[in-house]
């Protein structure tokens, strides 16, 4: 049996259409996004932090939702040998692919600031908007940090506005168990 050319076209057409096109925005290097997360730090010291089966459990009650790992990567910056804050890089999932971002945490485990580094979907870019992203700043591990809570959407980039919510909570949480026990 034969299809017409149409259909054929019409057949590609959707197909094309169903997978969004690869689209990879890198708008920070990680030394660009460690100077915005602890904007005083002179020196920063890696610290892989690997969570015991308790505090995986206390911080998944915390952030809600299943914990994929247990070992993460904390960077510790210092201002005159104190520790002036923690930053986490992380990977959330977006609708299609993964957002790339970084939490930036106060001494108290409050966040400091959150920047979107690399950020691969087709829609919801403007969660790496200022007036997006100022909405963490001074959350705690006593916030909900979740979208039509505390943090208000952005039309269109819902499913964006979720995943990094999900990584501020994720890293307060982690904060609070690892660095404040």
């Amino acid at each position: 049996m034969r299809h017409s050319p149409i259909i054929g076209l019409l057949l590609l057409t959707m197909m094309v259409m169903a997978v969004p096109p690869v689209t990879a925005v890198r708008y920070l290097t990680k030394e660009e996004a460690l100077n915005i997360a602890i904007p005083k730090a002179q020196s920063f010291q890696i610290e892989e932090i690997q969570l015991t089966p308790n505090q995986q459990k206390r911080v998944q009650d915390k952030v809600d939702e299943p914990i994929e790992t247990d070992t993460f990567i904390f960077h510790v910056g210092k201002y005159n040998g104190q520790v002036d804050g923690y930053a986490y890089i992380t990977d959330k999932k977006g609708r299609h692919r993964p957002i790339t971002f970084i939490v930036g945490l106060k001494a108290d485990c409050t966040v400091q600031d959150v920047a979107i580094m690399i950020y691969r979907e087709p829609r919801g870019y403007e969660v790496k908007e200022k007036r997006f992203l100022r909405q963490y700043r001074r959350k705690s591990i006593d916030d909900p940090i979740e979208v039509h809570r505390d943090i208000k959407n952005i039309s269109g980039a819902t499913i964006s506005a979720e995943s990094v919510s999900a990584g501020v909570r994720e890293a307060v949480a982690i904060c609070e168990e690892v660095f404040r026990p």
